[in-house]
């Protein structure tokens, strides 16, 4: 909500620059009065904004600050002693560039997967001898590091749409010794009424997370056909909670 406050403040400081026009108001000598007030305004809040959204992003508050040419630190300021008019008249502002660039979809994509690609690479490294030369070049992990990923087995127990979206249901599945909430991004291959009694597979020590606001405490093994996903499942009688090793 102090977030929500701070985007209200910009979208005002945003209408007065767009009602006042400082870029007009530079073509005419006449109202350089006018102009130093609405630049001087303008500048006065984006301090103000960069300070209080200082704790939430203090790389890109401190960036404008700078820009200011305000040389007291970032973390020097304090909201209880902020006030209007702190930034003195005839300070000289400091190098301007974007706080935060506009990024090229594609560039930025591709950044990401090499960048994947190289974490992959440095995690899935494994030690060979001379004599293991059939498996150098590829990608292989420790049976340790396979242990680390708790899958058990689950029944779903119920199944809802969540609201808004077309691809997320709300699950939850009974783990035996347990019941979990399970946020899991199939609605658009399984409705909900039919995962009802399904079995299925669930990773059980994920760090739990929220999708559109809803808690999701584990998550539901599919496998991966194109774009869509396919769920695991079992021929044989198997007791919840078991363990898939």
């Amino acid at each position: 909500k102090a977030v929500e406050r701070v985007w209200e403040l910009i979208a005002l400081v945003n209408k007065y620059l767009v009602v006042n026009e400082p870029w007009i108001l530079a073509k005419d000598p006449t109202r350089k009065d006018r102009l130093g007030t609405v630049l001087y305004n303008a500048a006065e809040a984006v301090r103000m904004i960069a300070v209080m959204l200082g704790p939430i992003i203090p790389v890109g508050g401190a960036s404008i600050l700078r820009q200011l040419g305000i040389d007291l630190l970032l973390e020097e300021h304090r909201l209880s002693s902020l006030k209007w008019a702190g930034l003195e008249s005839g300070t000289s502002i400091g190098q301007v560039a974007p706080i935060y660039p506009r990024l090229n979809a594609k560039e930025f994509h591709g950044k990401v997967t090499n960048r994947r690609n190289q974490e992959d690479s440095s995690s899935n490294e494994v030690s060979v001898s001379p004599s293991d030369s059939s498996f150098q070049g590829d990608k292989f992990i420790s049976i340790e590091e396979f242990s680390k990923v708790k899958m058990q087995v689950a029944k779903v127990v119920s199944a809802e749409p969540i609201p808004n979206s077309d691809r997320l249901l709300k699950i939850k599945v009974d783990l035996g010794s347990e019941m979990r909430q399970i946020v899991a991004g199939i609605a658009r291959q399984y409705s909900h009424e039919t995962l009802l009694g399904r079995m299925v597979v669930v990773v059980t020590n994920l760090i739990p997370t929220k999708f559109m606001g809803v808690e999701s405490n584990g998550m539901i093994v599919a496998a991966s056909d194109g774009d869509k996903p396919v769920l695991v499942a079992f021929s044989e009688e198997v007791e919840l909670g078991s363990l898939l090793k």
